[in-house]
């Protein structure tokens, strides 16, 4: 299947946060675990620190999942100095312990120019792939 990619400029910034707003208000269940780093650092080699409701072994196997399965969405926001922000939304289902779609946040150039902030989000039970679509197609 291919990665469905939404890309939104300077002019159609607005709009992409309001969107975002609204669809971590309707959609988004809980932060996962979140951490900072620099440009071009693996997921894996991130310090992330996670929500005291998830174990470190589910944080592993997310993180496992997350690169180890193709991403189906990707938003990227960019202005003229380059990517603002992305949000990259993979369903994991290992089979066995996960089975859910979950996002990984990335804001470009916080909390300084070559760094990033790194947050990854559960959807809540009824958001799946196709209702990430729909909404982003509108």
């Amino acid at each position: 299947m291919a990665t469905h990619q939404y890309i939104y400029g300077l002019e159609t910034q607005e709009g992409f946060y309001e969107k975002l707003d609204s669809f971590h208000e309707t959609h988004v269940e809980n932060l996962i675990m979140n951490g900072l780093a620099k440009q071009g650092d693996d997921l894996e080699s991130i310090k992330m620190t996670k929500s005291p409701f998830v174990t470190e072994q589910t944080c592993k196997r997310i993180i496992g999942g997350l690169k180890n399965v193709k991403p189906e969405i990707i938003l990227k926001l960019r202005d003229d100095m380059g990517l603002v922000m992305e949000c990259i939304f993979t369903h994991i289902n290992d089979g066995d312990f996960l089975n859910e779609v979950y996002m990984i946040q990335n804001v470009h150039g916080w909390p300084e120019d070559k760094g990033f902030s790194c947050q990854i989000w559960n959807m809540q039970e009824n958001t799946g792939i196709n209702e990430i679509k729909l909404l982003w197609d509108e």
